[in-house]
């Protein structure tokens, strides 16, 4: 049995020493150091190298192999699919191979950092590397297939929040104009220089310039906190603007007169300009020499697709995909890697569309010191940290415009602009396909003039098959599609009715008697149809009355479970316009929590959340409430 395998792997040294010179012949640019690192001796050292990697692979020594790859790439270190074979080795493979949550993300991360950190700086015009960062991104850490894929989503979610915080919920002008001080702030953005510094000492300079950016400063190194990633860490502890407060449940712990001193520097009003120019700076450093990110491209990204939320995988894949195409200078769809990179486009902004509004509860005291500077450190992070970090995932239709421009952009440069061409690309399928999707959804959440857009868009432009495309009404169109070729799909149905009870409630909150009317009418046509469809031997759906409560309970105790940041007030304003047999059902559960969020901010709490007909007073409860 020894023998055979003496010969397999002399076989494959043979093999590798023609397969090294051969894939440099093949390379266009080659230079006088790519040809050193591929005499004779070099060649049959890095095919053993190869060989005795995947040994230790095999029997489990991981780190070992890792090691020995990492040897490989540096004496290789003009091959980009020696990068990418490794980093995929180590994110795809090696990762399953471990049990433990920190093993599963420290080798994912791992090969984040050998394409982010060292392939792409000596290879920067590599297609082939950015194509495979950005899919990391978006399948192995955005995707759902890996079992402990919400490890690695709540890790990187924690490294952006306290990096750049939560972005604003509203339209995506809020979002764009929330992050562009990152990205005019001073930056030296030659590749030379990237990573050399986390902070580079001239860019500083320029900022401290200002006057009374200078004072602030000076303040507050008086207290320990640098122009730095310790300034980051200060304000994630101590701040009370949105940006923080947002995600954060506990209050920021105030420990000793220190502490007390550093948060009313933190939260200083009259120093909130300042505060804001070093903030944008430090984050554009980290941005670029930590991340190795452009904070002006991330904003020309903003500025196309929408309101992108950076604590989430997806929109680094995109970014990876779109700069790559940037840097190398790719446009022709020809071109295999420029090719797929394009469909991978598609793909994060198809996964924005169902996945990109992002809600995180941090539950994690303010004490423990989990910040950016931890979490990135070259050292493993302990996930222990992290399960009190809470993400929420919901589709956002702020990105339906954006996905159509993109495939109309692709379209028009693959059928030249001759209109004949336009419903015959290979892109048509899948253009209906996401239009059809983000008509329903569309509609559910009340924005009806936009669905029936694209619904007649579709129909002239595409002139689809299927007596479902001829609905004269785009209401129709929807709920014919919840009925499925069959039986009515329970998924879909449950989709649009939470779509279309948390519109309506949100209507209440904000004073829209009219939206809520609506939109529970819809609610029930679909509950109805679906009812009405469904196999008598197949479980039904809950009563409309038992939804909405529930519905109502999500948003008045916990609204950004459900992807809303509904204030007190407008909490208030949702609960005394509910039904009375809904006020009767929500009450009891909810008084103590909202009893106390009422005392922290004042708020008269009989007046906010008056008790309904048939409850016992409040001064004398029966017993406490938990959590939802």
């Amino acid at each position: 049995m020894e023998r055979p395998r003496q010969v397999q792997l002399l076989a494959v040294a043979l093999a590798g020493a023609c397969i090294v010179p051969a894939g440099l012949i093949q390379e266009r640019r080659a230079t006088r150091s790519d040809l050193e690192e591929v005499i004779p001796g070099r060649a049959f050292v890095v095919t053993y190298l190869w060989m005795r990697a995947d040994q230790l692979k095999d029997q489990g020594r991981y780190y070992d192999a890792m090691q020995l790859a990492q040897m490989i790439c540096r004496l290789q270190k003009r091959f980009p699919s020696v990068w990418a074979f490794h980093a995929w080795n180590m994110g795809w493979n090696i990762s399953v191979a471990t049990h433990t949550p920190e093993q599963r993300w420290r080798w994912v991360h791992n090969a984040v950092r050998l394409l982010r950190d060292e392939a792409i700086p000596l290879n920067r015009t590599s297609l082939l590397l950015y194509k495979e960062l950005g899919w990391i991104y978006l399948f192995k850490i955005g995707g759902f297939l890996d079992d402990m894929h919400w490890v690695y989503k709540r890790q990187w979610a924690t490294r952006m929040q306290d990096l750049l915080g939560a972005p604003p919920q509203g339209d995506s002008e809020e979002a764009i104009a929330a992050f562009r001080p990152v990205a005019e702030a001073p930056l030296d953005t030659d590749p030379a220089r990237q990573g050399a510094q986390v902070i580079q000492a001239d860019m500083l300079r320029k900022v401290l310039a200002d006057r009374r950016t200078k004072e602030y400063a000076d303040m507050l190194a008086r207290r320990g906190i640098g122009v730095d990633r310790s300034l980051l860490a200060a304000y994630n502890r101590y701040s009370l603007e949105p940006p923080v407060a947002v995600v954060r449940v506990l209050p920021p712990v105030v420990r000793d007169d220190r502490d007390a001193d550093l948060a009313r520097l933190i939260n200083d009003p009259l120093r909130a300009g300042a505060r804001g120019r070093l903030l944008a700076f430090v984050r554009a450093q980290v941005l670029w020499n930590v991340y190795r990110m452009d904070p002006r491209w991330m904003l020309a990204m903003m500025e196309q697709y929408g309101p992108l939320d950076w604590r989430l995988p997806q929109p680094h894949g995109l970014y990876w995909f779109t700069y790559g195409r940037h840097v190398c200078q790719s446009k022709s769809l020809g071109d295999v890697d420029s090719l797929n990179t394009d469909r991978n486009v598609f793909n994060c902004l198809k996964e924005l569309t169902w996945w990109g509004r992002l809600t995180m509860v941090d539950r994690r005291p303010r004490d423990e010191g989990a910040d950016v500077l931890s979490l990135e450190a070259a050292r493993p992070t302990s996930d222990m940290q992290l399960p009190r970090v809470e993400l929420y995932v919901g589709n956002d239709v702020r990105f339906v415009a954006a996905t159509h421009a993109e495939f109309l952009r692709t379209i028009q440069a693959v059928t030249r602009g001759i209109p004949a061409r336009f419903a015959h690309t290979p892109f048509r399928d899948g253009h209906v396909n996401y239009l059809d999707t983000a008509i329903c959804m569309l509609y559910a959440g009340y924005r009806r003039g936009e669905a029936q857009h694209y619904y007649d868009w579709v129909k002239a432009k595409y002139a689809p098959d299927g007596s479902r495309w001829k609905q004269p009404d785009v209401e129709d169109f929807v709920l014919d599609g919840l009925r499925g070729q069959q039986e009515p799909s329970m998924a879909l149905a449950s989709s649009q009715i939470d779509a279309a009870l948390a519109a309506a409630l949100v209507g209440l909150a904000r004073g829209q008697q009219a939206v809520f009317d609506d939109s529970t009418r819809y609610a029930r046509r679909v509950h109805d149809s679906y009812q009405q469809r469904v196999n008598p031997r197949r479980a039904g759906l809950p009563p409309l009355n038992h939804w909405l409560t529930r519905a109502a309970a999500v948003l008045l105790l916990n609204p950004r479970s459900a992807g809303y940041n509904l204030s007190l007030a407008d909490r208030s304003e949702m609960y005394r316009a509910l039904p009375p047999a809904v006020q009767q059902e929500i009450f009891p559960p909810a008084e103590r929590q909202l009893r106390g969020e009422c005392e922290i901010q004042r708020l008269d709490f009989p007046r906010a959340f008056p008790a309904p007909a048939g409850t016992k007073p409040p001064s004398a409860p029966e017993g406490g409430a938990g959590e939802p």
